[in-house]
């Protein structure tokens, strides 16, 4: 997941577009439609990481409780629990 996270970065499609219509080597057709793709894998890439994101929770389920200390500072005591959907 981060490896597909880290390509759509490095790609910087985007601005690789705008460069390309300025120029006219693409038309406004095949501009919007490149555009299509691109959000549609980004959309791909969040469903993603929260699948895995839900999955991880239920496969490692943690309760956080916050206490406060004796100097105004929260401690945070983190113990496991069973999933019940």
């Amino acid at each position: 997941m981060r490896s597909m996270e880290s390509v759509l970065q490095a790609q910087n499609n985007l601005s690789m577009l705008n460069k390309a219509l300025d120029a006219g080597q693409i038309t406004v057709i095949e501009y919007i439609t490149e555009i299509g793709v691109l959000y549609q894998s980004r959309q791909m890439q969040l469903q993603l990481e929260r699948d895995y994101n839900l999955i991880t929770a239920q496969l490692f389920p943690v309760r956080i409780v916050g206490t406060r200390s004796y100097n105004s500072n929260f401690i945070f005591r983190i113990t496991r629990f069973r999933f019940c959907p």
